[in-house]
């Protein structure tokens, strides 16, 4: 099979990124985000966080595009120290929809934006979401160029993917919860967009959430697909699973060594 893990890497780390203007002398400096996706959107458009929520989650389950050193960790995301974070001295506060309760609260530190890259009410998918959240950011911090370059990197990224594999190639894009059950990519999810415009098969024809994603026992995976992709980190549980369940190894993309390591 033609698919390659690079590209599929490459094309995840380029996403796992109405105007919303504001003057030269209005437009923020030090940028703070509570939520993971919106920093890989900053980074994207080369804008450093001066703050953000668990960054030592953010480091061992996002890990790119890296943060710089300086940027400051704000405590846990599900309650975000506000003492630190004021100390920060952020110009503006990125959220998604998860802190509604707490937008009061951050906004006497600093104005504070909510944006959305995953809702039950977004039209299109997670794809097209990011990129509208990256245009309005862009508008905002005035990352115009940036904006371009990520936007041509993506259609590279996602022509390269096309060019390497064949069209209708079936792909199960995977994480595991345990050794037994695992979250399985499906539609309106950000790699299930990918998929798509790269004239791939989801072989997860199933429900999945907003978030794209729904979570089954490893005997559900039950297609004839042609590639696994499995995003790490692995369970150690998993990982021995992997090497001795019956089950895993029948799965034609085991036998044919089409598993894929994201």
């Amino acid at each position: 099979m033609a698919l390659r893990t690079t590209a599929i890497a490459l094309t995840a780390y380029l996403l796992m990124i109405g105007p919303l203007s504001a003057s030269p002398e209005q437009r923020p400096e030090r940028v703070a985000v509570l939520n993971w996706g919106l920093a890989q959107t900053l980074l994207a458009l080369d804008i450093e966080p001066v703050a953000i929520a668990d960054i030592h989650g953010y480091r061992k389950w996002v890990g790119r595009p890296t943060l710089p050193d300086q940027t400051v960790g704000v405590g846990r995301r599900i309650e975000p120290n506000p003492d630190v974070l004021a100390g920060t001295d952020p110009d503006l506060i990125l959220t998604s929809g998860y802190y509604n309760r707490a937008r009061e609260r951050l906004a006497t530190i600093a104005p504070t934006e909510t944006l959305r890259i995953y809702s039950p009410d977004n039209e299109g998918n997670a794809l097209q979401s990011s990129l509208r959240i990256a245009g309005r950011l862009a508008d905002m911090l005035d990352r115009d160029g940036a904006l371009r370059r990520l936007r041509a990197d993506l259609d590279r990224a996602i022509a390269d993917l096309k060019e390497r594999s064949e069209a209708g190639e079936s792909v199960y894009v995977i994480s595991f919860e345990d050794a037994g059950h695992v979250r399985v990519v499906g539609a309106p999810g950000l790699f299930d967009a990918v998929l798509q415009r790269a004239a791939l098969d989801n072989a997860w024809d199933g429900e999945a959430s907003y978030w794209g994603f729904s979570q089954i026992p490893i005997d559900r995976l039950d297609r004839d697909a042609d590639h696994i992709v499995v995003v790490e980190p692995i369970p150690r549980k998993a990982e021995r699973m992997m090497a001795e369940s019956a089950i895993w190894q029948s799965l034609p993309a085991v036998r044919d060594g089409e598993v894929h390591r994201l």
